[in-house]
């Protein structure tokens, strides 16, 4: 099987290479870390002792990853961190967070370049964010017997369908998976249906959202209110998002001890019985989680979800956010 993935995947690269020469041109993607990506890393990290390997395909994943680093740094300082990201955008996102850790961009699924990177990084633990089913990859972690895992585990309805087109490998490649933390139930759902043990299966909501910061005078608050132009004078943010239900469920700001104002929320709601940073299942409840969005954003910036009010259009609901700093 390796064998026949190394030459559908040349094959794929040479009816690619038009296409990555004319973007590498023109937009000036695609040109750096070919080495890294063909024969695996060209640089070995200071230690190859107690390496966790965490992988991200571009920006949006190395945020995922940012909250993770920060809490292996706190709380298992004895770990040494190896990156990999797959675009150039990615890697240099990567370079600002984790200026400490080695970084690598991603080997292709090549048996040399996978195996070049097992013996240099030597990983106890593989990462994934989000999901990337590589079959040589995966199998070879399986007989290298090191452990993946996947956090933020999302599964769209039409990687699905194609994944589904092509069981036997994908089952294969979901029985080398140890662990995955889905975003949703339905996620989690159709990570079973192709073959990852419900066992191995859990639903931990959005990864993201645990980067928010509820703190309207952070310094990263406060830069973002500064870049934006926003001085102490009142602020309104406006948001819409089109669920029936949320508008059934109205936002109850909470209040700061001592003071009659609403404290802004790290993400998720506000709501008398639950914490709205830790609210799990919301999370994976659509509506909620587009509300939970909203309150992400308003946080950011310093501003706090004071109410809903009803759009003009037919299940839109509009979030109206005011600033408690002036």
């Amino acid at each position: 099987m390796a064998a026949f993935l190394n030459g559908l995947y040349l094959f794929f690269l040479v009816i690619v290479s038009p296409w990555i020469v004319w973007r590498s041109w023109k937009h000036g993607r695609f040109r750096r870390g070919w080495i890294d990506k063909f024969f695996g890393p060209s640089q070995a990290p200071p230690t190859a002792r107690n390496v966790v390997w965490l992988h991200a395909v571009s920006v949006g994943e190395v945020q995922v990853l940012r909250t993770l680093v920060e809490t292996l740094e706190s709380e298992r300082p004895d770990l040494n961190l190896a990156i990999s990201v797959t675009t150039d955008s990615g890697m240099d996102l990567a370079t600002k967070l984790f200026p400490k850790h080695f970084l690598f961009f991603t080997p292709f699924d090549f048996t040399w370049s996978i195996k070049k990177t097992f013996r240099i990084l030597q990983p106890k633990l593989i990462v994934l964010a989000e999901l990337e089913l590589w079959p040589n990859w995966l199998l070879h972690a399986e007989k290298a017997g090191c452990p993946v895992a996947v956090i933020n585990g999302r599964l769209s309805e039409r990687s699905f369908n194609g994944y589904s087109q092509i069981p036997y490998l994908v089952r294969k490649c979901m029985q080398t998976i140890d662990w995955v933390g889905a975003q949703s139930q339905s996620y989690a759902t159709r990570f079973e249906k192709l073959g990852l043990p419900s066992s191995r299966l859990a639903v931990t909501g959005n990864v993201k959202f645990d980067g928010a910061t509820g703190n309207r005078f952070a310094f990263e608050v406060i830069s973002r209110r500064e870049i934006l132009g926003m001085t102490s004078e009142p602020t309104a943010l406006a948001a819409v998002c089109d669920s029936s239900d949320a508008a059934n469920t109205p936002l109850k700001p909470q209040a700061s001890a001592g003071s009659q104002k609403p404290e802004a929320s790290a993400c998720g709601w506000a709501d008398e019985n639950t914490s709205p940073t830790r609210k799990r299942e919301g999370r994976n409840h659509p509506s909620l989680a587009r509300r939970a969005c909203i309150e992400t954003v308003s946080s950011t910036i310093g501003c706090d979800v004071i109410r809903p009010a009803y759009g003009s259009g037919q299940n839109q609901m509009v979030f109206l956010a005011g600033s408690t700093q002036a």
